[in-house]
């Protein structure tokens, strides 16, 4: 049987046509009928070891201080993928030619849309503030590397949510421009990112959210946290986002609240 497309028109700069697939036959589901769950062996240690193992990568490194190897391994606790990352090396803000590492993740929050927008954009932001203090003949200080990290996750935050604002009321940008925009700043994300400097030898670590980077190894008799949880369990965190929203019930329930406000 032919089946005629159907015409969509989303909006006055934007039409789409969709064909409906044609079926073969109609599916047949002569299972018999029963009352009781069917019996499943459940996770095997087999099953398990390849769901650990699925997405995991090692990484030698050759011509950085310090740093010889990397692992890294990711576990999705859901079939949708929200969380990106990002490792590597990069030019280092001395201009010097020599190189300094990178590693972050990028947790969304029920959809990966600013998780995308950080693994692509965060460190080129990062890149950009520390280009001020970078010079050939210089070695950052710590505090110019924490204040140009710090000023990168705003400067891309003010970003997301000005993109957001502007396009929802430009009346030229197609529906689903409109959409992308605001699921991006709707839905939000953790940001855990990590710089490695190896002239001085030393980690930096930025974080906003949940996510943790934590310290340790096989010779190490304790773990030491290098970031701080950035939650409602932080009383910092929540009163200082009260500061900011003085009329707003920022926290209830154990959880935040958000309230975007281009909606």
């Amino acid at each position: 049987m032919s089946i005629p497309p159907i015409y969509a028109k989303p909006n006055a700069h934007d039409f789409r046509t969709i064909v409906w697939p044609e079926e073969d036959e109609v599916p047949r589901l002569d299972a018999p009928p029963t009352s009781a769950l069917p019996t499943e062996d459940g996770f095997s240690e087999e099953k398990v070891t390849k769901i650990l193992c699925d997405r995991t990568y090692s990484v030698k490194v050759s011509d950085i201080a310090l740093v010889q190897k990397y692992y890294g391994a990711y576990v999705p606790f859901s079939p949708l993928c929200i969380t990106r990352d990002i490792h590597g090396k990069f030019p280092s803000p001395r201009a010097d030619g020599s190189d300094w590492m990178v590693w972050g993740i990028f947790d969304g929050m029920t959809s990966p849309e600013t998780a995308v927008v950080l693994k692509k954009r965060l460190l080129r932001f990062v890149r950009h503030e520390l280009a001020v203090y970078g010079r050939p003949d210089t070695v950052l200080e710590d505090k110019q590397i924490h204040n140009a990290m710090a000023n990168a996750f705003d400067n891309l935050d003010r970003s997301i949510i000005s993109e957001a604002m502007n396009k929802t009321k430009d009346e030229t940008t197609p529906t689903p421009g409109k959409l992308l925009a605001i699921a991006r700043a709707h839905y939000g994300s953790c940001a855990l990112l990590s710089l490695y400097d190896p002239l001085t030898k030393k980690l930096h670590v930025a974080c906003t959210g949940d996510s943790r980077a934590v310290y340790g190894g096989e010779r190490i008799e304790t773990t030491m946290n290098l970031s701080t949880d950035q939650n409602y369990r932080n009383e910092r965190e929540v009163e200082a986002i009260r500061q900011k929203h003085p009329n707003e019930d920022v926290a209830s329930d154990g959880k935040y609240v958000f309230r975007p406000p281009f909606l």
